[in-house]
Order: structure tokens, then sequence, then C-alpha cells
């Protein structure tokens, strides 16, 4: 964790030795001390977790797999080297490298907790999951209004309950600060391994109490995580982050009312060496030490102020989620990490302000019991390692993740879902082309038998055709063809006589037929090439002239009869009356004139 400023319990600075290859640790190897552990037989190439945690002056790593603590390893480097330099990016990169060589693969997980970071329990009525995240941000940012370019916002959902006869689901949704992601994952960008996820202290906290060496008493407590500059409270109600804010209440802030009672300025390391000497185990100052000569007790009750303003913080945060619930859960414990956490006396007066049981967050001793590590020989120095040990135990299915939220896994599942659209309309593509390929071979077998018996027709011909012959009867078809045709045409005249009397029958009389078939082409020759086509060939027509004798109603209805008539024989196409005059002498006398198109040939020349 990037923010987290506690010291290791040792406060010293030494050299580092060099690896087994005889390549120092870090460029600046005058700032860096190592402490390590064994690795235990677990066989190498298999991947694994590292949970990496940085502290203000030390860099705590952790190595799980498949849920077992398999190695940890504390690096001390000097409090002065700026985070932000290239040098501490390098000796961070040269730290993990060292550390994971030859675990396989490797997904690391770190922490990011700033001032501005919140988390909330948020129990909403149930909704359809395209308005979930809407629901789920509105309903944040009312209670915690924020800057979304300046922060990152994400939830998840824990589950689903019924409550007074309404189902309801169960949100954790937090916040946290855009800046401070982009700086750690710009740290860890270049180590050489997976930076699988980025998440705030106490969803590692939660991976310890969910695990099977779990801490006791998980169900509902209070959890403090105490660094430099400012602190982290988090309210756990069913082994679930009911609540998490950061406070601006450090060990800086701590130590104000001392440096106004010695009336001189106090650093980070001088108030952390003042802070061990409250432990009753631990070393006593030394004539060097700032506060040398003053007792314990007198030390801590002019801390008491500062310590009641950071009970009142942590009464504010139990009575801001719990005070509206008569009846409902109670806190009874208190887990203390980071800095407070090596001082008893301060813990248990935090304790009794709030009437709970204070206890320090310790996974090393459940995890080295389970497997073959052996643990840290100073208690205080086993108690720094719970944030990294919880970090590796993060799974993408269980830990928030600030570098995957919920738009990310939105558009992941708009994703899949696109592929499973696409893959199921190829799918169905294929089903119907193999369906095709299918008939088709089915449609060729059904068709091999006629196929058969042409072959056969062929084989049994006598000659064999060749492609003179083939040549010779398509010259001989086609002069027959054409003869035939211009037959046709000579006689067309006199077919067309022919239907005009059977057609004309009494009441109506031709007195004049003119036929207009245009000219006739000449006979062609077996020899002669067949002639071009006739692009502009005029359409024959006829010009009937005649009467129609008979009644006046009558004399139009004969004519349409007649026109009818001739329109329903095969020669003759649209009938047009060109002119039509009555003459009234005795019965009525219509004389007419119609043009009539011929049909034209279907056959053409070959």
């Amino acid at each position: 964790m990037f923010t987290d400023n506690q010291e290791d319990a040792g406060g010293r600075v030494a050299a580092s030795p060099p690896t087994s290859d005889g390549e120092d640790r870090d460029t600046n190897e005058e700032d860096i001390s190592v402490v390590t552990q064994p690795l235990a037989p677990s066989g190498n190439g298999i991947g694994c977790n590292v949970g990496v945690h940085i502290e203000r002056s030390a860099v705590r790593l952790a190595k799980n797999r498949h849920g077992r603590l398999v190695d940890y390893r504390c690096v001390h480097f000097d409090p002065d080297l700026k985070k932000k330099s290239d040098e501490f990016e390098k000796f961070v990169r040269k730290v993990i490298k060292d550390f994971c060589r030859g675990a396989g693969r490797v997904n690391i997980w770190a922490c990011r907790a700033s001032p501005t970071m919140h988390v909330r329990h948020l129990r909403l009525p149930r909704v359809s999951p395209r308005q979930l995240s809407n629901t789920v941000y509105w309903t944040f940012r009312n209670e915690i209004p924020f800057d979304e370019r300046a922060t990152v916002f994400d939830y998840e959902v824990e589950g689903e309950i019924t409550e007074a006869g309404v189902r309801k689901t169960d949100i954790t949704a937090y916040i946290s600060s855009r800046q401070h992601l982009k700086e750690t994952a710009d740290l860890f960008a270049h180590t050489g391994h997976n930076l699988a996820g980025v998440t705030i202290p106490f969803f590692a906290f939660r991976n310890l109490f969910k695990s099977p060496c779990g801490l006791p008493g998980h169900t509902n407590l209070l959890c403090l995580h105490v660094g430099d500059d400012y602190s982290q409270i988090a309210v756990f109600l069913d082994g679930n982050v009911a609540l998490a804010r950061g406070i601006k209440i450090g060990v800086m802030t701590l130590f104000d009312p001392v440096r106004d009672a010695l009336k001189t300025s106090l650093g980070a390391d001088q108030c952390w060496t003042l802070l061990r000497s409250l432990n009753p185990e631990s070393e006593p100052l030394t004539e060097k030490d700032v506060g040398y000569g003053i007792d314990p007790e007198a030390l801590l009750r002019m801390m008491q102020p500062a310590l009641m303003r950071l009970v009142r913080q942590l009464e504010r945060s139990i009575e801001s989620y719990l005070g509206a619930r008569d009846g409902g859960p109670r806190i009874e414990r208190i887990y203390i990490s980071g800095a407070i956490s090596v001082c008893k006396p301060m813990m248990e007066f935090i304790a009794e302000q709030l009437g709970v049981t204070a206890h320090t967050i310790d996974p090393m001793a459940a995890h080295c019991a389970a497997g073959k590590l052996q643990p840290p020989e100073n208690e205080t120095e086993s108690v720094l390692y719970a944030p990294a040990i919880g970090l590796s135990m993060s799974t993408p299915a269980t830990t928030p993740n600030l570098l995957y939220t919920y738009k990310d896994k939105e558009r992941a599942r708009h994703t899949r879902r696109l592929n499973v659209w696409i893959l199921g309309a190829f799918l169905c593509l294929t089903v119907g082309l193999v369906g095709a390929y299918l008939w088709s071979r089915q449609s060729a077998a059904r068709q091999r038998p006629v196929l058969e018996n042409l072959e056969q027709a062929v084989a049994a011909y006598d000659p064999q055709p060749d492609e003179s012959m083939i040549l010779a009867l398509a010259v001989q078809t086609r002069s027959h063809y054409n003869r035939n045709l211009r037959a046709a045409s000579e006689y067309l005249a006199l077919a067309t006589l022919s239907e005009l009397t059977h057609l004309t029958v009494a009441p109506v009389k031709l007195t004049s037929i003119q036929l207009d078939f245009g000219p006739i082409p000449p006979l062609e020759t077996e020899e002669e090439e067949a002639p071009p086509d006739h692009l502009d060939e005029p359409k024959r027509h006829i010009t009937l002239n005649g009467v129609v004798s008979g009644k006046r109603q009558m004399v139009d209805t004969l004519l349409t009869e007649y026109v009818l008539r001739l329109e329903s024989s095969p020669l003759f196409g649209q009938v047009t009356v060109t002119s039509s005059e009555t003459t009234l002498r005795g019965d009525a006398l219509l004389s007419f004139a119609l043009d009539v198109l011929m049909v034209e040939e279907e056959g053409e020349e070959l």
C-alpha cells in the first residue's frame, strides 16, 4: 500500500547483502535491508498471487499459492527516498523480481488508501440488471458527493435478502482517488509481472476474515488502520465491509500534544521511537532519543487529547451506520493494524473508551501453522505482514479491483454477449451450408441413374459421334429450321384470310382487307451464312374496312363483340378501331375501320 506509512519494528536501516548471483538488491544498496523466510516446497512453475504492501520505510511481500502462504519477505529502504522518483521505481522492480524468481506465473495485488477513500454498504430494492449501476451510483453519490473526474467509483453485489417481504440487494460501493490509483499502476507497470489488481486495505483485511485461517469474532467488528498522516476506519458486518472512510489523524497528529509539551519538533522516526517505548516489551529510550527520562504513563497522558479525537471518530463511524438501528448488531471487538498495533497500552486505552476488546490483525501465526513456514521471531514484526498476506489471498471473483471496475465488467459482458451472437450466427450459417451440401449430394444421387442411362445410350450409338459430325448436324438442323420458318411466312397471308373468314359472321361484313407483312427475305441455301438480326423490323398489321347492320341500339355492341373475337385469335394481337360512322337507313348501318396487329412469330432464324 503506497500511502500506509508505518515502519518495521526494528526501525533501523542496514545494508543489503548481495544475492546469490552477486548482484546487489538495488541501485541504492546502502538504503536497503532484507528480512526473508525461505520458500516452502511447493513446486516451481505453478502460478501464485503476490501481495505487495509498501510502508513508510519498507516493502512487505507475501506469496500465496492455492490459499496457502508459501513465502514472505520484508525489504527496508531509506524513508527519505521519494516515492515518485525513478530510483524508488527501480527499487520496487528489483524487489519484486527477486521475490518472484522461479515462481512461474505471478499475479500481483497491491492496495492503495487515500483520505478521500469511502466505502458504504447499500441495501436497495431489487431492480433490473440494466438499471442497477445507475441506481447504485446515484444512491451513493447522494450520500457522499464526489468529483467523478478525480475519483474512481466501483461496487460489488454481495447478495440478495428478503426484508419485510421485499426482495432487496446488498451492495458494497466505494470510491478512491484516481490520481493515487494511477500512481500505483505506474509504479508496478514495469515490474515484468502482471498487476492483477489494486484494492483498498479493508478489502485485504476482509480476505483475512473470510479465509480458512481467519480471525475469530469477525462477524461484527470495527477495524482501525493507522498510518503516519492519516488513518482508515471500517465497520464489518457479517464479514462484509459495511462502512469505511479515511480520517486525517495519524501518528504525526497523535504526537502533536507531545511536541507542544516538550516544545520541540518531532520527525516521523522520532514519533515511532516514542511510540515503541510505550510498549513494556520494547527496549527503553536511550539518552540520544527525544523524550529520554519521561515516564511512559506520563507520555501516554500527554497523548490522550489526540487519542480522544481518534476515539470520537471511531464512535462517529459506529453511530453513523449502527446508531439508527435499534436492536441491531453491536460491535464487540476492534482490530487494529498499522502504527498503534505496536503499542499495547494505546490499544487498551482505545478499547476501554469504546467498551470493546482490542486485538491485532495477526494472520501470520495461523498461516505458518497451516504450512511449513516459520513466523517472525518478533510478534510486532508479524503483525505488520497482515496487509500483504490479505492482498495475496485476493481473487478477481471475491476482491473488488480498482483496475477493473463495474464499467469494465459491463463492457466485458457486452463483448461476451456480442461474441455469443456472432458465434450463434456462424453456427446457423454452418448448419445451413451443411444442409445445402447434404441436399445437393442427395439431388446428385437421384440424378445419377439418369446420367448413367444417357451415358449408356451414347455408348450404344454407332458410329460414335465426334466433333465434326456434331457440327455438321448442327448446320443441317439450322438450315431445316430456317427453311420451315420462311415457309410459314409465305403461307401467313393465306392463314390470316382463313382466320378472318372464320371470325367474320353476319351481321358483320368486310368491304376490304389490306395485309401489310413487310418484305419476305430470300430463301437461304445450306451453304449460305445466316442473315444478321433485323434490329428495326416493322410490325405486321392488317387494315379491315366493313359494316355492321342491325338495330340502332345493337350495332355498337355487335362491333365490340367482333373486336373481342379478333383479339381472342392466336394470330391477332391488339385491335384498334380507327373510325366508325352510323347511317340510318331503316335499320342502322355502322361503317368501321380496324387496325389489327399480328402476333409476332416466336421463332427466330438461327
